[in-house]
């Protein structure tokens, strides 16, 4: 028998691709009959002495002996073969069914990983928006607040200048009523009562843009601690987010240790299983073996 189609072909091989057994009961009657009909002839040419009837029972004792031997030999190695083959088959089969559910299992991973990456892809993307819609406004408050500082300066000019202007007005009334205090009473009176009006108009104008001011300052506050705390909510979104992604990425290592994993025992495996084609292959050598000595000795026989 070919070697290379006994080793492709050893899990498919039933006990009807061996040659059928050899009937060693029928073929040692035929020996016996034809070694004593020879024997026979030879007691008739030697006047059928004592000594060769014992010859032709030995030798009939030992033929019976390595007959039952010999069919006792085959039917351990049929049985064993047998066993052989089928273990074969159900290892096999086992080891098919293991490999197809490993890379099933290997595909519902990598399968998985690709959708939670896509998913963490497109949350890390309106996040992305969210941020820098948040700058943009953040970029508009500083705007702002700049326009505002540069309005508060230029109110406390004015407020300054409005200042320096009623005591100028002071001055000069006093100075009027130090030098024409008796004289233009009536003028000084005058012009006192129209710096005191001119004076209320200025207070007035002052307290106006100093509410402006004070009304801005609480609008910028209240804009910039609203600001403060969509910064803040933002910021622990994206610590959340960048959390979730690298919990991700360390499940993902995880899946792809176990993927390989997975992958070192198909191939242990594949070991055992050629592990086990030679072994085979080694049975059916001895088994070979055995049955050209059986036919060996069968030849010797006839």
């Amino acid at each position: 028998m070919d070697r290379s189609a006994r080793r492709s072909g050893i899990f498919h091989r039933e006990l009807s691709d061996y040659p059928p057994p050899v009937d060693l009961e029928e073929n040692t009657n035929f020996f016996f009959a034809k070694m004593v009909y020879k024997e026979l002839i030879s007691v008739t040419g030697l006047f059928g002495t004592a000594a060769t009837y014992l010859m032709l029972q030995e030798k009939k004792t030992e033929l019976d002996t390595l007959s039952s031997k010999f069919r006792q030999d085959i039917k351990n190695l049929e049985k064993e073969l047998k066993e052989i083959t089928e273990k074969s088959q159900e290892q096999k089969k086992a080891d098919l069914e293991s490999h197809g559910k490993a890379l099933a299992e290997k595909d519902a991973i990598a399968l998985n990983i690709d959708a939670e990456k896509a998913k963490l892809s497109l949350e890390n993307d309106t996040l992305t928006g969210k941020v820098q819609k948040l700058s943009s406004e953040v970029t508009d408050l500083s705007k702002e607040r700049s326009e505002l500082s540069a309005k508060l300066a230029e109110g406390i000019k004015k407020a300054e200048a409005l200042k320096k202007e009623v005591a100028l007005a002071e001055a000069k009334a006093e100075e009027c009523k130090q030098n024409y205090e008796f004289r233009y009473n009536t003028e000084l009176s005058k012009v006192v009562a129209e710096k005191d009006i001119k004076i209320s108009q200025l207070e007035k104008s002052a307290k106006e843009l100093q509410e402006f001011i004070e009304k801005l300052k609480r609008e910028f506050d209240s804009a910039l601690q609203k600001t403060e705390e969509e910064l803040k909510s933002f910021k622990a979104i994206a610590e959340e987010k960048i959390k979730d992604y690298e919990l991700l990425v360390e499940k993902s290592i995880e899946k792809d240790n176990k993927i390989q994993s997975l992958e070192d025992l198909v191939e242990t495996g594949k070991s055992d299983i050629n592990a086990l084609e030679a072994k085979c292959d080694e049975r059916d050598g001895k088994i070979e073996t055995l049955e050209n000595e059986v036919n060996d000795k069968v030849k010797e026989i006839v």
